[in-house]
């Protein structure tokens, strides 16, 4: 299926369902039903630009993105780059697969396409991208340079929309500058910036059953000073509301 037949049949599922509501929105953004992490970013992700989650390996970043997911209650889409997505985790996490549309797009210049496509069509209203460095970016380009044109392309494709983008991003290793994103180590095109990490496990009778994690917050667009929240996630359910803690 190429990609313009990808989107028409995303568009005629959608339309064959209930047109999506706004009963999510607070104040133009998306919010995560995580009443700490709201008032920390003014209400949630906004609509109409870009945010990032990133932080190691195993330290809670798809999990939190999924509670966007969760809490949207509506169409939502994830572009599974590196084919690491989960139904059965996704349905233990509470999320409504019937409203969540999974494709498989590689090329930054065919996920702009379809990301401009269902924000004009006003057919999803949060696009998660999973992840930024599984994208196969031009070998002629350096990875700053990729990544922020590929940012700035997404964030020109749903200007002045009702969707959002969450882009999900690892922490690695770079000889010379230690732990950082994938990408440039500093950009201002997000609205908001998450980092999490993995701050140890979670036990019950010997077992591991989740882990504990700090999230960092950073409304990079209104300078906000960031905010700390600890989250407990529980590998069969998500966020353990009872543990949230504002720091």
């Amino acid at each position: 299926m190429n990609l313009a037949d990808l989107i028409n049949a995303i568009e005629k599922s959608i339309k064959r369902n209930t047109h999506p509501s706004y009963s999510n929105e607070h104040h133009g953004r998306i919010s995560s039903g995580i009443n700490k992490i709201d008032q920390a970013t003014g209400g949630g992700i906004e609509r109409g630009y870009l945010a990032e989650i990133y932080g190691a390996s195993l330290s809670g970043k798809t999990a939190l993105a999924y509670q966007y997911i969760k809490s949207l209650n509506n169409y939502a889409l994830l572009m599974d780059i590196n084919n690491s997505f989960d139904y059965d985790k996704a349905i233990k996490m509470g999320i409504d697969t019937e409203k969540l549309i999974v494709a498989k797009l590689t090329s930054p210049e065919e996920i702009c396409i379809m990301v401009r496509a269902v924000a004009s069509l006003n057919l999803v209203h949060l696009i998660v991208i999973d992840d930024l460095a599984s994208i196969n970016y031009p070998a002629d380009l350096k990875e700053a340079n990729s990544v922020t044109s590929f940012k700035t392309d997404l964030q020109d494709a749903i200007s002045g929309s009702m969707s959002a983008v969450l882009i999900i991003n690892q922490i690695r290793t770079k000889p010379g500058y230690g732990d950082v994103p994938y990408g440039p180590r500093t950009s201002r095109i997000e609205s908001l910036s998450i980092q999490t990490t993995r701050l140890g496990a979670l036990s019950k009778k010997h077992q591991r059953v989740g882990c504990r994690i700090r999230v960092d917050i950073r409304l990079s667009r209104t300078h906000v000073p960031g905010e700390c929240t600890i989250l407990d996630i529980l590998f069969d359910g998500g966020i353990d509301y009872g543990t949230i803690q504002l720091t």
